[in-house]
């Protein structure tokens, strides 16, 4: 894995950048509705939004490991929820 340079904010955008750069589109699945399901019966209320799929496809597709990955997606759950906390500020 290459060494890769991950900014503090503005993750979205650099996913999309990174996807873009490696010719990647986000393409839901019928193992997406199958997950989904799943995830849904078990009682897990949770729905990963669009970057977030994204950030799981730049792994799967080998662009990013694990440890990226991690950072990323962290990086990016802190931003959506400093971003939510400010706009229930106002």
């Amino acid at each position: 894995m290459t060494d890769l340079t991950i900014p503090e904010n503005n993750i979205a955008q650099f996913v999309d950048h990174l996807a873009k750069e490696h010719n990647l589109v986000y393409v839901r699945t019928r193992l997406d509705d199958l997950a989904e399901k799943f995830s849904e019966l078990s009682g897990d209320d949770i729905k990963p939004d669009l970057t977030e799929k994204k950030i799981i496809m730049l792994k799967k597709n080998g662009v990013i490991d694990g440890r990226q990955m991690t950072r990323i997606l962290g990086r990016y759950l802190d931003e959506k929820k400093q971003h939510s906390d400010n706009s229930s500020d106002t």
